[in-house]
């Protein structure tokens, strides 16, 4: 069972406790992102229970049938409006019957219709409190003795029949005087006047009493007949009880953390996990955020913010953008910032956000970056954000020249990166700067001069402890004749790649159909 219906079932296994503290859990619990729940994974038998907990606790009567309205829940919406006596109830509902579905609509004026008129006599058995069950009851008693009158046990065997429930569930029992006492009053109730039973007590009954899933769910259905018995949920619950599971009450504190860690990798940005509950906020709170990837544009529209290929804000909301990255747990595979430098006013949004990433209290760890700025200062500003050791890919987009490329290499994420894509302006820079790179993908100009110098390069190249592949990406026409000589190539079996004397290195010529320039590509075999 996925985490996400694991967290759905777990508030289930809660909801068996007094009236009272039912009434606490749906202070604590927002119940309608529960609803949420059920409907975003497909879980009708949760969203059953969740409906009828709704109905045994004390919440507004309108608010009830709004829920049952909004979620198309039949069993809320009956016993919502039989709490609507006469018609003077209905006084509350101005203003908001329009906005009920028609069936909501016709449904609640055909009640009103049938509603007493005089509101001085008291609705049937309104004058008589129907009493409470004890506290802490790890079942309906109510509807196990409802369900034990129907099938006419006597008070003795009903109790018997009660005691193997606590047993089984490890409570204690009350005693039998007080179990005669609830038994007699409950027995005079008209179940139409009830609110909706929590029937798992009665199903846990008759898996105890060996009453096969067929037979249970025929009797609840006539025990009950004024309330409709799901039978997917009866199936469901049965199931679980004759498999040898309860439902103990978990919090939230009980679940291990890598439940929560899979509950909010299925969770995406928009749904607010966090609004279920105290105590689940508080332990989500503890976890990294989910999000792997964050994009960052500047250009036509502004400032345009994308998260895991969805874009969550624009120009007029960027700022959400602020509440990410200030998460110091939040550890991203990849974060990009581009600029689209045919807009004046992409330098004001581009220095917005990266005075944000400079407001930071700690660098964001990611481990590939890729920047497009035309401003050296900005990239340089950015890359001083980034956490070194935990970035392992650079790509620089836009050209540098040798002062900007000077103070870059001096940087800590430059010295600890490994992997490195660079557009550079000028002629080809040191060597020396590049050999604690595994990878290199290098555009840029590359003159005969530098093709004559190569030979100390792939010297130091060979040397190289963790060296994979440098490729470049030329930016005027190489003779493939003039490079072969110059650096004494062998050939090989393959009419494009040659070996290099003396070391363990293969030069491959690439050359691309929209162009005929080519490309070198040394690596290591």
């Amino acid at each position: 069972m996925p985490a996400a219906k694991r967290h759905v079932e777990l508030f289930i296994a809660s909801t068996s406790m007094s009236r009272k503290e039912k009434m606490r859990l749906a202070n604590e619990y927002d119940l309608e992102v529960l609803l949420e729940h059920t409907e975003r994974f497909s879980m009708p038998a949760a969203k059953r229970h969740v409906e009828l907990f709704i109905g045994q606790t004390y919440i507004d009567k309108l608010e009830k049938l709004k829920l049952a309205d909004k979620y198309d829940l039949e069993v809320l919406l009956d016993h919502a409006l039989k709490l609507y006596n006469e018609r003077g109830d209905y006084r509350v509902m101005k203003g908001h019957i329009n906005l009920f579905s028609d069936k909501t609509k016709n449904i609640t004026w055909r009640n009103f219709w049938n509603s007493p008129i005089d509101s001085c006599y008291p609705p049937r058995n309104k004058s008589r409190k129907m009493p409470d069950p004890p506290p802490n009851s790890p079942i309906d008693i109510r509807a196990h003795v409802l369900y034990d009158a129907y099938q006419s046990i006597s008070t003795e065997k009903s109790y018997k029949n009660y005691e193997k429930l606590c047993e089984a569930m490890g409570k204690e029992a009350i005693s039998i005087e007080e179990y005669e006492s609830l038994y007699n009053q409950y027995h005079e109730e008209d179940e139409r006047d009830l609110p909706m039973p929590d029937i798992r007590g009665c199903i846990l009954s008759d898996v105890i009493n060996g009453k096969t899933a067929e037979k249970s769910i025929d009797d609840l259905c006539d025990a009950f007949k004024n309330h409709n018995i799901d039978k997917e949920d009866h199936d469901y619950w049965y199931n679980r009880f004759d498999s040898g599971h309860l439902f103990t009450r978990v919090t939230f504190s009980d679940f291990p953390e890598d439940v929560f860690a899979e509950i909010v990798e299925k969770c995406d940005i928009n749904f607010n996990l966090r609004k279920v509950s105290c105590g689940l906020r508080a332990i989500v709170d503890q976890l990294a955020p989910p999000w792997s990837d964050i994009e960052v544009t500047c250009g036509d529209t502004g400032i345009n913010v994308t998260v895991d290929d969805a874009r969550i804000a624009n120009d007029s909301n960027w700022n959400v953008l602020e509440s990410l990255l200030r998460d110091p747990k939040l550890r991203l595979k990849n974060f990009e910032f581009h600029t689209d430098f045919d807009y004046y006013d992409v330098y004001q949004s581009t220095d917005s956000v990266i005075r944000l990433l400079s407001s930071l209290d700690h660098k964001i760890q990611v481990k590939n970056c890729s920047i497009l700025s035309e401003e050296a200062e900005d990239l340089i500003r950015i890359l001083r954000c980034l956490k070194p050791g935990t970035l392992e890919r650079m790509q620089i987009m836009d050209g540098l020249n040798f002062a900007d490329f000077y103070e870059i290499v001096e940087m800590d994420q430059w010295k600890q990166a490994k992997h490195l894509n660079l557009r550079f302006y000028g002629d080809f820079p040191p060597m020396e700067h590049f050999l604690h790179f595994s990878t290199i993908i290098y555009f840029g100009m590359i003159t005969m001069r530098d093709i004559v110098n190569l030979g100390d390069v792939i010297l130091s190249v060979s040397k190289w402890t963790n060296f994979e592949h440098i490729q470049i990406e030329n930016q005027s026409r190489l003779d493939k004749e003039d490079v072969t000589r110059v650096l004494h190539l062998q050939p090989t079996a393959s009419p494009e790649v040659y070996t290099i004397p003396n070391s363990n290195l293969f030069l491959q010529f690439l050359i691309f159909s929209y162009s005929s320039q080519y490309t070198l590509k040394i690596y290591k075999k």
